[in-house]
């Protein structure tokens, strides 16, 4: 899949979940005395084209990969950690080898994944921040669950993607463990 075959993915699930919550909200309106039923799915749909369209502003600036050269890999949040071996055993895997992108000839693959990195951190956070949203609801444990819903899966999504690029970065530093110390 393309990065542009994705942000229209992207475009049209922030497109229909906004109208579904949209159609929800002026359900909610028109019959007031069901609105506590209606509520939940207005603000998971609500949730979920918010979470749709951080991953489309977010995104990855193009350039960003030259700003990061200060990124130090060994003693920061980028540095391995003792929960990365268990992870990195899926991505040794041969059907996940054809996933990741590691044969790119480029210098800057260390720092480029670093990058990367952060603004998967970003879009995790971002995630955790929807949490909020049912504050602001009258059904409020009903309206929790609808955001749990479209959270959680999106946040399992982010940490895929965190541990991929440890995974690459490690593997282009040579520092990977081995299969026999794992």
């Amino acid at each position: 899949m393309t990065k542009a075959q994705y942000n229209k993915i992207l475009i049209c699930l922030t497109a229909v979940s906004g109208v579904v919550a949209a159609v929800f909200f002026v359900l909610m309106i028109v019959k007031d005395q069901i609105s506590g039923i209606l509520e939940p799915f207005f603000v998971g749909f609500l949730v979920l084209a918010y979470q749709a369209a951080v991953r489309l502003i977010v995104g990855v600036a193009p350039a960003f990969h030259e700003e990061t050269k200060r990124y130090s890999t060994v003693d920061s949040v980028f540095a391995p950690k003792s929960g990365d071996k268990t992870a990195f055993r899926v991505f040794q895997s041969k059907k996940m080898q054809q996933y990741l992108v590691k044969n790119e000839l480029n210098q800057n693959l260390v720092q480029r994944t670093c990058a990367a990195e952060l603004f998967h951190y970003l879009k995790l956070a971002l995630t955790a921040v929807s949490l909020l949203f049912c504050l602001f609801t009258d059904v409020r444990l009903l309206a929790l669950l609808a955001i749990l819903i479209s959270a959680i899966p999106f946040a399992v999504y982010e940490l895929i993607f965190i541990y991929a690029n440890r995974y690459v970065r490690m593997e282009a530093m040579g520092t990977l463990p081995k299969d026999g110390a794992q």
